[in-house]
Formats: C-alpha cells, structure tokens, sequence
C-alpha cells in the first residue's frame, strides 16, 4: 500500500514539475516578443486614430483608415516611436484592421536621410509556438508515452511532407516520392505508435491496399474521362502539373483516414481474439463488419467537410457576387469532391481488407500461442 502511495506521489511530482517546465517556456517565449532577436523591426500600437471609421456599419465599398501610434521594441534607435497610416476594407481580405496592444513585424526602409517603416504583418509567433506547447504537454500528460510518440509521429510526418514538397519544387518526381512518402508515413504513425507487431503489420497492409485502390480510381477516372469535368483553376498559379499535385493530395489526405480505419479495426480484433480466444472467424467478421461501418460513415463525412471546409470562402464570395451554384461546383469544387468521393472509396475497400488481413494474422498468431 505505501507503494503504491510513494508510485501515485512520485507520478504526481513529475506531472508537477512537468507543468512548470511548459509555463516557464511559455513565459520565456512570450518575453522574446520584447528581446532584440528578430531581423526586423517590432512594434506595438500605443495609440490609434480612427476619427473617420464608423463605430458600426462598415461599407464595404470604401476603404477606412487609420493612423497608428507605434512604439519600437527591437530598434536602438532615435525613431523609438514611428506613425503609420493604415488603410483597410469592411472585408479585411488584404489589410488588418489594428488594435492598440497588438504587436506588429514591420519593414524598414532607408532613402537617404529618411527612415520609413511599412507594415508586414501582425506578430503571432509567440502565441503559435505556446499553443504547440500546450498541445504537446496535454498530448504527454494525457497519452503518457504514447501522447509522446504520437507527438513524434506527427513531427516526423510534417517533416516528411515539407521535404517532398522541397524535392518536388527540385525537379524530383512526384511519381517517386509519393510512394516513399507513404512508406514512411506509414512507418512513423504506426510503428512509433502501436509498436512492430502483426496489428501493426495488419493495420499497415489494409492502409497500403486501400490507398492503392484509391489511387487506381483516380487514374482510372482520369483515363476514360480525360479529366472532363476536373477544373484545375485553384492550381493556375503554381508551375507544377496539376495532375501530379492532385494525385499528392489525394494521397496525403485519404492516407491518414484510411489508417484511423485501419489501426481502429486491427485493434478492435485483436482484442476480441484477447479476450475471447474461441470465437470463430465467422463472428470476427460479423463484429469486424459492425465497427468498420461505424467508423465508415464518420470517417467519410470528415474527410469530405475537411476538404470542403478549405473553399467555403471563395463559395461564400462567388454566392454574394451572384454566380451561379452550377458554376461554383465546377469551378470551386470539383477538386474537392472529386478527392472527397475517391477517398471515402479507399476507406470503404480499406475495412474488409484490413478485417480480412487482421484475423489472418492474429487469430493464426493466438491459436498459436494457445498450443
């Protein structure tokens, strides 16, 4: 009993002291906003004049400006205090309507004799990088040593996407990075998670077949359509195939649905075959079935109002500007959907695959175990 009071005292400290840590490295990050570490200038609105802005009913077909009182933070200089005037819309599409307190990244120009300073943007540094910090500490403090490495995985996994997107813009083809890409994302998220076992190996087949299918969908798709009624007009400013970065997104959104799925049933089996180790492979299919089409319908309404979630202003826009509702599902969401229908079809093949795989798998590896 004193045991497990000195085991219950001693976790209790570490979650203690742990919190501590995540408060002081917040405080510190946020005092970095005041220290002179950035390679531009910082300021903060003292003060501001909107003597010509409304208190209420902004037009949306006139620009409204400000005069801004601006204290510097990061200069050594005679301009300690700078004013800005600030022009923006009812919209604020292209421009910030300011507030005092706020912290501004500003940039610095030298004509001659004169110093002028324009506005970049607001400072949000700071802020972002204490909620990355609360939500790795709650990952932590909730998960313990699985918060920790599903933390790792997600690092890993942002890395992972940033490098192909670098070795893309590199000239490397997609068609090779795709698949490594998978691999390895497959790897950290389930591996670093679940550990290297059969539901591990079970989870990552059934991900692997299912995204294949969906990626053979769209290609299909593509061959005997000839991408009629795919508008690729939201990919017109990049220099890349929009074919080719279709096929990328496609993959790096289904893959982490498909591996919910996957992961969900191989461990729903696997503890049925735990826990009741002569159920029959009839009865595993029949509760494996049941789970999957639970998680079906959820996991498919995500994915599809993830993807839409990305145009809903730009439809919001082209509804107030009297476009048509025919035209806005051409032209704004048919990449959309198009990804959404393909990748709920790889969800859907994924669950009976992954059933299938994981009784194989397990059930052979617990009959074993019992002899």
């Amino acid at each position: 009993m004193k045991l497990l009071s000195l085991t219950s005292a001693k976790k209790s400290s570490l979650k203690f002291t742990f919190l501590a840590m995540m408060l002081l490295v917040i405080l510190l990050v946020n005092i970095a906003d005041i220290l002179p570490t950035y390679q531009q200038p910082i300021g903060k609105i003292i003060a501001i004049d909107e003597s010509g802005v409304p208190n209420s009913n902004l037009s949306p077909f006139i620009d409204y400006k400000q005069n801004l009182t601006i204290k510097l933070l990061t200069e050594d200089s005679l301009y300690n205090t700078i004013y800005i005037e600030n022009s923006f819309s009812y919209s604020q599409a292209f421009s910030n309507r300011y507030e005092v307190g706020q912290i501004l990244i500003l940039r610095k120009t030298t004509n001659s004799a004169e110093v002028t300073y324009d506005i970049v943007n607001i400072k949000r540094d700071s802020q972002m990088v204490s909620l990355l910090i609360i939500f790795a500490f709650l990952a932590v403090l909730i998960g313990g040593k699985q918060g920790a490495k599903s933390l790792a995985s997600v690092l890993l996994n942002f890395g992972v996407v940033f490098l192909v997107m670098f070795l893309y813009r590199n000239n490397v083809s997609i068609y090779l990075l795709a698949p490594i890409s998978v691999i390895i994302f497959i790897f950290t998220s389930m591996t670093l998670v679940t550990g290297f076992n059969k539901k591990t190996l079970a989870a990552s087949l059934g991900t692997g077949i299912g995204l294949l299918f969906a990626i053979a969908t769209a290609y299909f798709t593509f061959m005997f359509t000839g991408s009629h009624g795919v508008n690729y007009q939201e990919m017109d400013i990049t220099i890349s195939s929009p074919v080719e970065l279709f096929y990328f997104q496609l993959v790096i959104g289904t893959l982490g649905a498909i591996m919910d799925i996957a992961v969900s049933i191989a461990s729903s089996i696997e503890e049925m075959i735990g826990t009741s180790p002569d159920i029959s492979r009839k009865n595993l299919m029949a509760s494996g079935r049941k789970i999957g089409n639970d998680i079906m319908g959820t996991m498919t309404n995500t994915l599809i109002l993830a993807y839409l979630s990305g145009s809903i202003p730009v439809i919001l826009l082209m509804l107030k500007s009297g476009i048509s509702l025919d035209y806005i599902m051409n032209v704004s969401l048919s990449l959309e959907i198009l990804r959404g229908v393909i990748g709920s079809i790889g969800i859907v093949i994924s669950i009976p695959i992954t059933i299938v795989i994981s009784i194989a798998l397990l059930n052979k590896t617990h009959q074993k175990e019992a002899l």
